[in-house]
């Protein structure tokens, strides 16, 4: 049996997450992918709702500065530069806005 999407598909929180994070970044799928180091398939497969593995995020993490794994995998800001997280913020009212 293969790897189960989260419940809520699209709309589970880590793959909210991660559309934040590229939203804040301004990045387009296929460019985000590359700079993260993910394949475009990759990106998509988190985005929709597959988990994220320890490993992407740690690589992501790594790579995004201001990012840390907690946020990524478990939604823990507490870590994240004042930087980032007004970008995560605008980026939560531009989905929102885009849903309503």
């Amino acid at each position: 049996m293969g790897v189960r999407r989260e419940t809520g598909g699209r709309e589970s929180p880590g793959a909210r997450r991660l559309r934040l994070i590229r939203m804040a970044h301004g990045d387009k799928p296929a460019v985000w992918a590359q700079r993260i180091g993910l394949t475009v398939t990759q990106l998509s497969n988190f985005e929709n709702g597959y988990p994220i593995s320890k490993n992407a995020a740690i690589t992501m993490a790594n790579r995004i500065p201001g990012l840390t794994t907690d946020y990524i995998l478990r939604g823990v800001d507490a870590g994240l530069t004042v930087e980032l997280l007004r970008r995560l913020e605008r980026a939560e009212k531009e989905l929102k806005s885009g849903e309503s």
